[in-house]
């Protein structure tokens, strides 16, 4: 009977084990993306591209803070949330430095999120 309890067990806990390293491994991805756009935006001389590079790192740090909560990997929430914040502020400052500034930021919180989410274990 004991060995029947532990192949049950197995059983109902694997799938859950996956869906939680899938669910975090979303996040990281659009970690990575948020982080791939900030790079793009450090080389830049223009502000249309710095915003443009922004918006599309705001969709992919909307992403990352949705699948962050789904993993339940609190710390990376926490820096995806601040990722998504700073990509805002990039999409709508008016100034090259200052969206500039606001993706550098946007950046390293997706660094420490992907960090986060290895620490969870994706």
């Amino acid at each position: 009977m004991p060995k029947k309890f532990g192949i049950l067990m197995a059983a109902i806990l694997f799938p859950m084990q996956m869906a939680h390293a899938e669910d975090c491994s979303e996040a990281f991805t659009s970690a990575d993306d948020v982080y791939s756009f900030a790079e793009d935006s450090l080389r830049s001389h223009n502000l249309h591209d710095v915003r443009d590079n922004a918006g599309q790192a705001n969709e992919a740090a909307e992403d990352m803070v949705l699948a962050a909560d789904e993993c339940s990997c609190d710390e990376a929430s926490e820096h995806a949330d601040d990722a998504f914040s700073y990509t805002e502020r990039a999409y709508q400052a008016h100034k090259l430095n200052k969206a500039i500034s606001y993706m550098k930021l946007a950046g390293a919180a997706a660094d420490e999120a992907m960090s986060a989410l290895e620490e969870c274990e994706i």
